[in-house]
């Protein structure tokens, strides 16, 4: 876009490093950055940090633990919230065998409607608002500044440098001219914005899902099974559309949280993510009545709420230095500038069926630096779900722990580049974004 005159210009900010997002990988990117000496400005359009964690209301750190042994697989950041956040002790993680915990479904085939008896594992659950709390004092501690309820809403680029970006909010619109960038929006929206190439398949992507919660729900071993029944009946009777599961995980006493609302839409487009917020909430609406006169255990149940926002799965993927291709993930392939392990099933949901589907699991895979770098601008870089992946391959490396890695990483290379005076994202070198990753704990091989 071309620059704004100055009158329209309400403040301008000069931080060492813009950050995008505050979500899972906007928090690691930010706090990394900042705890290296760079100076931070997080934009955030919610009014709290957290992402898909807090404002879609999925509670977990999924891709923090080898699915087949129960190792922990991610440090960092990562580790500081399990311990204080999810009040598990470093020595216990190093111990580890974990689950997450209150998953009343297990997590694959044909058995995936039964509660999960895992007794050899240890449960390990995440409080959405001490988790906004636990992000809100970790930002400020870093010494990060944060605009919550704040947009990217454009910016200038000259010679494949990002030179400002148009931030819009309740103070008019603000310039922010930083040396770096982390691009955590989840859709790349400064990578697109600034023109570099990506790939995006709204026909074939994962579909959209608003999480919901039900109160005084009489929680027994029945109730996936009774739960599906219904959802299936109902979607051969035309009164429901393809749909998820459910996949429920205890949250409390009778307090259940459900995934089960499915449907195709664009979050990079605002009329059809609109129209996914208006159908999710119908959707979860009617099979909350569904459950409530069909379900013995939940004749005597209530509708808590639903998710702040519908999430997304998938949006845009950068074509970055390196592509991560589902071949790496299943091979377990070794990169020597790898800088996170990814470790979440192949977790690809389809908008046309219903009901659950399979997950395969995976071993402990090498995520390489180069698919948080783009092919064109200069002075930025990417984390979470929209790096450098295959279709396939994010069926894995979307989620939220393994985003959280990434933007560690991330926030680590800016503020390598801004102290070294590194120019170019390709530049930085990834043995020391490693070598500062394994001073904060990280676990790469």
């Amino acid at each position: 876009m071309a620059k704004l005159p100055p009158e329209m210009i309400s403040r301008t900010y000069r931080p060492d490093v813009l950050v995008v997002g505050a979500g899972c990988a906007g928090i690691a990117a930010s706090v990394a950055a900042a705890e290296m000496g760079a100076s931070v400005l997080v934009v955030e359009s919610s009014g709290f940090a957290g992402g898909f964690i807090t404002a879609v209301m999925g509670p977990g750190l999924d891709g923090m633990f080898d699915t087949v042994t129960g190792e922990v697989v991610l440090g960092g950041i990562a580790q500081d919230i399990m311990e204080d956040v999810q009040g598990v002790s470093r020595a216990r993680q190093r111990e580890g065998r974990f689950r997450h915990g209150g998953d009343l479904t297990a997590e694959s085939g044909a058995d995936s409607h039964k509660v999960v008896d895992e007794t050899s594992l240890e449960p390990v659950d995440l409080d959405l608002e001490h988790f906004k709390v636990y992000a809100d004092a970790r930002l400020e501690q870093a010494g990060a500044e944060v605009l919550y309820h704040s947009r990217a809403a454009g910016l200038h680029s000259s010679d494949e440098v990002i030179e400002s970006v148009i931030v819009a909010n309740k103070s008019g619109l603000s310039e922010v001219r930083p040396t770096f960038i982390v691009d955590c929006s989840g859709d790349a929206d400064i990578a697109a914005w600034a023109g570099n190439p990506y790939d995006s398949d709204p026909e074939r992507a994962q579909p959209m899902t608003l999480h919901f919660r039900m109160g005084n729900v009489s929680i027994g071993p029945d109730l996936v099974a009774h739960c599906s029944d219904v959802l299936r009946d109902a979607h051969a009777a035309g009164m429901i559309p393809p749909y998820g599961g459910p996949y429920m995980l205890k949250l409390g006493e009778g307090d259940v949280l459900i995934n089960a609302t499915r449907l195709r839409a664009d979050r990079t487009d605002a009329e059809d993510w609109s129209r996914a917020e208006v159908e999710s909430r119908k959707q979860a609406w009617t099979m909350f009545k569904l459950f409530k006169e069909r379900v013995p255990e939940c004749v005597d149940a209530y509708y808590i709420s639903s998710g702040p926002e519908t999430g997304a799965r998938e949006t845009r993927r950068i074509r970055g230095e390196y592509q991560l291709t589902v071949d790496d993930v299943r091979s377990q392939r070794r990169f020597d500038d790898a800088i996170v392990l990814g470790a979440w099933y192949l977790d690809r949901h389809r908008a046309e069926s219903a009901g659950f589907h399979e997950h395969p699991q995976t071993r402990p895979y090498d995520i390489p630096f180069r698919t948080l770098i783009p092919l064109k601008s200069k002075n930025l870089l990417v984390a979470g779900r929209c790096h450098s992946a295959t279709q396939e391959a994010l069926a894995s490396s979307r989620v939220t722990g393994t985003a959280m890695g990434m933007g560690e990483a991330a926030g680590v290379a800016a503020a390598i580049a801004v102290a070294s005076n590194i120019s170019a994202a390709k530049n930085i070198p990834a043995a020391d974004v490693r070598a500062e990753l394994r001073r904060r704990g990280a676990i790469l091989h």
